[in-house]
């Protein structure tokens, strides 16, 4: 004893005490602590003792008070969560807790259960349901009390399609059925529960099923099927990485070895199962490890060593309050104690294997229990003793087998139950679907109903808008030819009668036939722009584009305007580097005619007209511009936005109604082309005509 190891035990067991629900022993915390400090008659160490006992007391407090500070913080943390998380929450803890602490596992579970019946959720109801169910049956072996929340969770399983559930589902009914030693059942399960975990291809489920077929295989005699499955099962947890699973297969290797009495193998892989059981800490099956290898012994005659086993294994069943491998080790002890002839002990941890399987009600263990009585007695040389043994095992066995009848008639019963629900449920889901159709399809016939209102409304809204546009048009032609068609034809009258006046000079007859020769021009031209015009508007003039041979267009337009040209002495500069358009050939004329016509009635005596033609930014552009007396800014912000674009006089004078500008640009749009317009007053005009390339 020293100080330094004093202090260190002192300080672990403040931990085990403060900060575990569970200490290892039933003693009080100060208890404990009281115990632990050997008592010395040291006067010195007396009171040393006692300073430390209250140093340890506060400390103790402390911790507690800590602890319970934590609580606190964990239960208002709680309350934040939804119902729903509660459940999760719950569930997780009964799953995490299983092992460490199975009577706080089962009441989590519970509690799990409990909220997610009251919220009438199937959140996480199935998983919640299937982890309190293996609380049971693998850690408290109450297959009763657990077959039902097997089927509960199945149920919830199958309702919301959760395949993967349904797997465990049938998985932990396999389970249950083998421990309860009903083989059909249990095979029927496991084979269901292997077919959809392979069709999803989960590995961690597939591997689960193939320990439940090895189990039952074993249980049937049939080892080298049973080895198989275990073995698969181990590759595909190591592939997984899943080390607690790879341990308890190790361990039904080395079970299935041992029950072909092959020894050796069988100690080997119980004792690499040990060691993983111990790396991971593992208590449960580290005492299922050591007691197969007291089972070893047994049989190779190690008496000694099989007790060792036996014994260490026994300890940790105690400390865990596990029946099932409580009973294998007293049943093991008695075998070892009839060989060794110690008749007073072997018949006491006999007594007390058989006390602890009845208690548990598990026919399996009971089973067993008067199979290895009757072993016990033959080793003894009583064979009274032993035949009572074997009759015991015979009733036993029947009462399992009417059980086994019951309990497939109450799985059959159960399935139909539940297959009656799905039914319903089924039936009701359908029906809520093809309501939900309907209602869909009346959405649906709603909302076409509204589209096609919308369609008619925006149509007659355009049709409206269009109207109020050609009403427009018919009141400006009609003004047109009211005004500016009808004021030409007076002066037409007014000349031709000058004319034949025969009283005026020659003098003054050439210039009455030269403005009667200008007036007719444009009151032609003028005409012209109005029947185009009103054909454009009516749909009388359909486009038909071809490719057209732009110079030669140009020079017949230009050609008809000589006469023009030569009275303001214009000259003209034409630049052709694109020699075909596309497109159609009235329209463009129409076009490039009035662009032309309004730069020469725009430009000065001795004025400089320039075409050109060139391909620019993948568009046929045709440009024509003017050194003349340009566009104001107010009328070039506004230019091509009304129908009739508003015309001032020329530079001689000329007179005009804004009808060409509009129909050009109205042909050019028809084309997907567009009208570019640069002016400067004082200066000129460019307007730049672009039309697509055709595409080949």
């Amino acid at each position: 004893f020293t100080f330094d190891s004093l202090f260190i035990e002192i300080f672990i067991c403040i931990f085990e005490c403060a900060l575990s629900e569970n200490s290892g022993t039933d003693l009080p915390h100060s208890k404990v602590l009281y115990n632990l400090i050997p008592v010395k008659t040291n006067e010195w160490f007396v009171m040393f003792e006692t300073k430390m006992k209250s140093l340890l007391l506060i400390f103790l407090f402390l911790s507690n008070f800590v602890i319970a500070a934590m609580q606190v913080d964990s239960s208002r943390q709680l309350e934040s969560l939804s119902g729903i998380e509660r459940v999760k929450y719950y569930a997780d803890l009964c799953w995490s807790l299983r092992e460490k602490n199975t009577e706080q596992a089962l009441q989590y579970g519970k509690e799990a259960v409990r909220i997610a019946d009251s919220l009438k959720t199937d959140f996480y109801a199935s998983k919640a349901n299937n982890y309190l169910g293996v609380v049971y049956i693998h850690y408290l072996y109450d297959t009763e009390s657990a077959i039902p929340y097997f089927h509960k969770g199945l149920e919830i399983s199958l309702r919301i399609k959760d395949s993967v559930e349904i797997g465990y589902s049938y998985n932990n009914l396999g389970d249950a059925f083998y421990l309860t030693g009903n083989a059909p059942l249990a095979l029927d399960y496991a084979e269901k529960s292997l077919k959809i975990f392979e069709k999803l291809k989960d590995s961690r489920g597939i591997a689960y099923s193939y320990i439940n077929l090895g189990l039952l295989y074993r249980f049937e005699k049939k080892y080298d099927l049973a080895l198989k499955y275990f073995l698969k099962s181990i590759e595909l947890r190591k592939s997984i990485g899943f080390e607690t699973g790879i341990a308890s297969a190790l361990l039904e290797v080395g079970t299935t070895y041992y029950k072909q009495e092959k020894y050796d193998k069988a100690l080997a892989y119980f004792n690499e199962s040990l060691a993983l059981h111990r790396k991971i800490n593992n208590k449960r099956y580290t005492a299922f490890c050591l007691n197969g290898i007291g089972d070893v012994f047994y049989q190779q005659g190690k008496y000694e060593n099989a007790l060792k086993m036996y014994d260490e294994s026994l300890k940790l069943n105690i400390e865990r309050n596990h029946d099932y491998g409580i009973v294998d080790n007293r049943l093991g002890k008695a075998l070892v104690y009839s060989k060794l002839k110690n008749r007073v002990k072997g018949e006491a941890e006999l007594k007390a294997a058989i006390a602890t399987a009845d208690k548990m009600g598990l026919a399996p263990k009971i089973l067993q229990a008067y199979e290895v009585s009757a072993k016990y007695y033959m080793n003894l040389g009583n064979y009274k003793a032993a035949t009572e043994s074997f009759n015991n095992f015979l009733f036993a066995y029947d009462s399992l087998f009417s059980k086994q009848q019951f309990a497939t008639l109450s799985e059959i019963e159960n399935r139909y139950h539940l297959s009656k629900q799905l039914q319903e449920a089924n039936y009701k889901l359908e029906t809520n679907k093809k309501e939900e159709r309907y209602l869909e399809t009346i959405i649906v016939l709603l909302i076409v109903l509204v589209l096609v209102f919308i369609w008619r409304y925006m149509v007659k809204r355009k049709l409206s808008r269009k109207l109020k546009q050609l009403n427009d048009s018919k009141d400006k032609l009609f003004s047109i030819i009211s005004h500016d068609l009808k004021n030409p034809f007076t002066a037409l009258i007014g000349y031709i009668e000058l004319l034949r006046d025969e009283g005026i000079t020659d003098k003054e007859r050439s210039e009455y036939m030269h403005d009667l020769e200008t007036t007719t021009k444009n009151t032609y031209d003028l005409l012209e722009n109005l029947l185009n015009l009103s054909a454009s508007r009516t749909g009388k003039i359909e486009y038909s584009p071809s490719l057209i041979d732009i110079e030669d267009l140009i020079n017949k337009i230009l050609n008809s305007m000589l006469i023009m040209l030569k009275k303001k002495s214009i000259q003209v500069s034409l630049e052709i580097n694109l020699k075909q358009i596309y497109g159609d050939p009235q329209m463009i004329e129409i076009a490039i005619r009035n662009l032309i016509t309004n730069a020469i009635k725009f430009s000065n005596h001795n004025g400089v007209l320039k075409i050109k033609t060139e391909l620019k930014e993948n568009l046929s552009a045709i440009t024509i511009s003017d050194n003349g007396v340009g566009i104001e800014k107010e009328i070039l912000e506004n230019l091509f936005k009304n129908d009739f674009i508003q015309s001032n006089r020329g530079t001689a004078g000329e007179k005009g109604t804004g009808l060409g500008l509009s129909l050009s640009y109205e042909f050019i749009k028809k084309h997907d082309g567009d009208i570019k317009v640069k002016s400067e007053q004082g200066i000129g005009s460019e307007f730049i005509i672009l039309l697509p390339v055709k595409s080949n």
